[in-house]
């Protein structure tokens, strides 16, 4: 049962240590990804990784995002005091992020039309390359203090 026990903090004591050390490359590969597919800027104050929040998943935290809509109008399309994705940790080592988990705390989303009918919410590229470093298959969504208008 030691040995166990044991064992078990070895792995979340490896996990951290790897997610200090690894923060950089996880970051940067999934940024580069998530560029590939938008078409509307994005702002973020800070970004972080953690594989204890989201334990057994690994998790990419964003603070303050700010993103625009998708024609230029005087409210953003959303903003978010801090928003997380959780996804598998040896996928991310290699590069490639399957999200399972979305947290969005003290969120707001301005959806409009505009008068030719329009929405503001395409915030995609029809042709986003190749996609096979990022994709969504969502198990977990939590949402807290969320405001839509």
């Amino acid at each position: 049962m030691a040995y166990a026990l044991a064992l078990v903090i070895l792995l979340i004591v490896l996990g951290a240590v790897s997610a200090y050390f690894l923060k950089d490359k996880i970051v940067s590969s999934f940024i580069e990804a998530a560029i590939e597919k938008l078409a509307t800027p994005v702002k973020i104050g800070k970004i972080d990784v953690s594989f204890l929040s989201e334990f057994p998943s690994c998790a990419i935290e964003f603070s303050d995002v700010y993103v625009e809509d998708s024609h230029p109008e005087i409210f953003p399309l959303f903003t978010a005091k801090k928003i997380s994705f959780s996804f598998n940790a040896l996928d991310a080592w290699n590069g490639k992020y399957l999200i399972l988990g979305l947290n969005v705390t003290e969120g707001e989303t301005n959806i409009r039309i505009n008068k030719k009918g329009q929405g503001n919410f395409k915030v995609t590229k029809d042709n986003s390359g190749s996609g096979k470093n990022i994709s969504v298959n969502l198990k977990n969504i939590l949402l807290k203090r969320q405001r839509v208008t």
